[in-house]
This record gives structure tokens, C-alpha cells and sequence, in this order.
């Protein structure tokens, strides 16, 4: 694997291959193509946008997923906002343009985050690997406030990775050193809100997999989940082998969930011999427990 770029500013660079549309620009967002100023789409005689029978895999009803994303982004984590244990994927896009995002922030005092799934222009994907190429080298500052998440995005291409963190992404814009920084900053944020709001063919995706953590012994709880599966909740969580986080598929998955149900992520369980507050997240595809 390749290694370019630099690590500063809570930026880590590992390269990125882009193919295909590089050269145009996210239509209606204001981000730059790679030769092009902001706003302004840029010509790329390697794509065309969605083309119908040209292009099946572009208006092929979305399924889910198989295999990793090819990008993936995380909103980030600290005590107010969401739990790395329950924090779904904000986004994660398929390299068959399926893409899943998040309705919610998957924290630990809330249920479980609806999912949609849907279809990205295969123009638009490439179009944004090409922007993250460019954002991977820029300067997007280290805001001077405390206690915020870092909003991580992941992209694969061939065998290199593209892997942007940014500290306080939005919030902190105003506190980084220079305009040049908060220029940067907003471009990653439109770019991750044109990925989101470029979805079609949308729909309520249901998980078919969760990661349940142990975190700690129920005071007072008020309102306590019988535990579904056969086997204590001990055993269940130490087969996976990452105690004290387990992942359940398929019907084990779902039996979770169903007695979840609207109660907090973090919830209380017994198993009928012992109690623990558990929190449940739930995964999409390619992504596993210590992952967020």
C-alpha cells in the first residue's frame, strides 16, 4: 500500500486512486472539481451521469449491501453527543452505489437510529473521491475548543485509502487559525451533505446485524429487557471473542432488537440469573464492533 501525504491537524493521509469522473465537480453544491473553482462543473469526458440501460447498476433498485464501503463516515463522539458502542456509520457508501445513512446519531439515551438505504449517481461517487484527494492535502485546522467529536471519513480505492479526521467539524469552524482552514472545513461538510442529499430510490433499511457492549450494573433501573437468547448474556457476548462487545446476526439480531424495541440503546437486560445495562448498536455492512 502506498503512503502519501502527512499527518497533522488530526489529518491522516494513505493515498487514493480515483477513476472514472475525476474532473467533475458535485453539481449544486459549491465544491470544487479538481480543475475547476467552486460551483463550477467541470467537464470529464470518463462520465456521464446516470444513463438508464447504459448503466443498470445505477437505477437497479437498492438491496443490501455486500462487502465493505467504499466510503465510509463517521459523525464522531463525546460525552453529550453519541457513544462510540451505539454510533452507527453516519454514511456508508457500496462500491455499487448503494449508499446507507443514518437518521440519527445513535447515542446511548435514545433508540435505536432508523437507516435508509438508497442509490448514489456512480458520477457523483467518483466526483467525491476526487474532492476527498484534494481535501486529504489541505489544511483544515485544529480548533481551540474542547470536549468535541472528530469526524472521520474513509475511502477505499484499489489498495490505497484516503482516511480524513477532522476535530469539531462545524461546530468548531469558527475557532480554526484562518479563512483559508474554515473554507476547507465547509467544503468537507457540503460535500457530506450532498452525499446524503444525493440519495434516490430511498427506502427504511432494517439491520440484520448489532454489536451488544457490557457497560456497566443497572441502579434503579426502570424498566428492564429479558434478555431473548438462549444462553446467559455472559456466554453470548464472549463467543464472538471481543468481550465485552458481541455481534449478533440474522434472528439473533432481530430477537434483540424486537425487545429493545423504542427503550434507550443503552438499556437494562437480565438473562434471569444476573443484570446488566447493555448498549446495542447497529452495524451495516462491512462495518463490526470496534468500529464507528
Amino acid at each position: 500500500m502506498k503512503i502519501r501525504g502527512r499527518l497533522a491537524a488530526g489529518l491522516v493521509v494513505i493515498g487514493v486512486l480515483v477513476a472514472g469522473c475525476a474532473g467533475q465537480a458535485v453539481p449544486g453544491t459549491g465544491i470544487p472539481g479538481p480543475s475547476g473553482p467552486a460551483g463550477t462543473p467541470v467537464a470529464s469526458p470518463g462520465c456521464r451521469p446516470t444513463a438508464g440501460a447504459d448503466d443498470p447498476t445505477d437505477t437497479a433498485p437498492p438491496s443490501t449491501p455486500v462487502g465493505s464501503p467504499m466510503i465510509s463516515i463517521s459523525q464522531g463522539t463525546n460525552a453529550w453527543i453519541a457513544s462510540d458502542l451505539t454510533q452507527p456509520y453516519d454514511m456508508a457508501i457500496y462500491p455499487d452505489g448503494t449508499a446507507i445513512r443514518a437518521e440519527g446519531l445513535g447515542t446511548l439515551d435514545d433508540p435505536l437510529p432508523e437507516l435508509t438505504i438508497g442509490r448514489l449517481d456512480s458520477c457523483l461517487v467518483a466526483a467525491a473521491l476526487a474532492e476527498l484527494d484534494e481535501l486529504a492535502v489541505a489544511d483544515l485546522g485544529d480548533p481551540g475548543i474542547t470536549d468535541q467529536g472528530t469526524t472521520t471519513v474513509t475511502a477505499h480505492a484499489a489498495e490505497e485509502v484516503t482516511v480524513l479526521e477532522v476535530y469539531a467539524l462545524g461546530i468548531g469552524d469558527e475557532y480554526v487559525a484562518n479563512g483559508q482552514q474554515r473554507g476547507a472545513r465547509e467544503q468537507l461538510t457540503a460535500l457530506i451533505g450532498a452525499l446524503r442529499d444525493g440519495m434516490t430510490q430511498t427506502d427504511t433499511w432494517t439491520p440484520d446485524r448489532v454489536r451488544v457492549s457490557r457497560v456497566g450494573n443497572p441502579t434503579d433501573p426502570e424498566s428492564i429487557a429479558t434478555w431473548p437468547l438462549p444462553g446467559s448474556i455472559n456466554e453470548r457476548l464472549a463467543e464472538s471473542g471481543r468481550v465485552p462487545c458481541g455481534e449478533f446476526a440474522g434472528p439473533d439480531a432481530a430477537a434483540i432488537m424486537s425487545v429493545l424495541g423504542a427503550r434507550p440503546a443503552g438499556s437494562s437486560w437480565t438473562d434471569g440469573s444476573s443484570t446488566a445495562v447493555l448498549a446495542v448498536g447497529v452495524l451495516v455492512p462491512g462495518q463490526g464492533c470496534g468500529s464507528s
